[in-house]
């Protein structure tokens, strides 16, 4: 990665493989494993929180986040400054 290239902080859901974090580290980007932040099997607005805390990307496999931002409202409601990428 060029020192021109912009550089992205991830949060990593605990359903999200490792080979993810990984990667995204390998492109030189920043990956924050929920396992290393909070307790696993936290609750999906805490896991929600805790990545917009650390000014991360929310990386999640699960459909409970796609309902969680739409219910919430990510950009707009309750986790005004979370972004979220659903793998499937």
């Amino acid at each position: 990665m060029s020192s021109n290239s912009l550089r992205l902080k991830f949060f990593l859901d605990e359903g999200v493989p490792d080979s993810v974090g990984k990667f995204l580290i390998s492109e030189g980007h920043e990956a924050v494993f929920l396992r290393d932040s909070i307790t696993p099997g936290s609750s999906d607005p805490v896991v929600c929180k805790a990545a917009e805390v650390n000014d991360a990307i929310l990386v999640a496999c699960d459909c409970d986040m796609k309902q969680l931002a739409k219910r919430f409202g990510i950009g707009g409601g309750k986790y005004k400054k979370l972004s979220l990428l659903k793998l499937s």
